[in-house]
């Protein structure tokens, strides 16, 4: 897409690429690219809209394939890495603006919720107790089992992943309200 204009879908910013990431102006990820077409019979102009899906999104995708490969294990932490990205995002977005939030932000210690230094980092930037939210218990739970996973070697089983990939989903779709 060198060479072609990139502007924000949602305020009409202009970008440097379409790989950007979010606006810097609203936060929006949606994206227009314009194109000029030329041939011998005349010229014209189309316009090109692309959605870039982030990468939360992607990767509950990707966790709940996981899950039907029957790669049960895996299927956890990629859903918990997709909540983490989805956490440093709104964690990076509710800094944004202000450089010494910005820099607490850049120094945490990781972007797990279940750390509770993260997450009060998290609920003063953005004033949500996360934890307070109907989802939490089974979130908690799931990230104490990705935890295994990845420091014990432990195995999960296919309701232990769809719990966890259910569990992100809702992490997420909290976050992005």
């Amino acid at each position: 897409m060198d060479g072609f204009p990139v502007h924000c879908k949602s305020c009409g910013t202009e970008l440097p690429s379409v790989d950007f990431g979010p606006c810097p102006k609203c936060g929006s990820i949606a994206k227009t690219v314009s194109m000029a077409a030329r041939g011998f019979a005349g010229s014209g102009s189309m316009r090109a809209e692309l959605t870039i899906v982030p990468y939360s999104d992607r990767l509950l995708s990707v966790s709940k394939k996981l899950i039907e490969d029957g790669e049960y294990g895996v299927a956890v932490v990629v859903a918990h890495l997709a909540s983490e990205v989805e956490t440093q995002r709104t964690m990076h977005d509710a800094a944004k603006g202000t450089p010494a939030l910005e820099q607490r932000v850049i120094a945490s210690d990781g972007y797990s919720l279940n750390r509770f230094k993260v997450r009060m980092l998290y609920n003063e930037l953005t004033g949500d107790d996360v934890e307070k939210s109907p989802f939490w218990a089974i979130f908690k739970a799931s990230s104490d089992r990705r935890n295994e996973i990845v420091h014990k070697s432990r195995l999960a089983s296919k309701e232990e992943a769809e719990e966890s990939h259910e569990a992100c989903h809702a992490l997420i779709a909290h976050l992005k309200k």
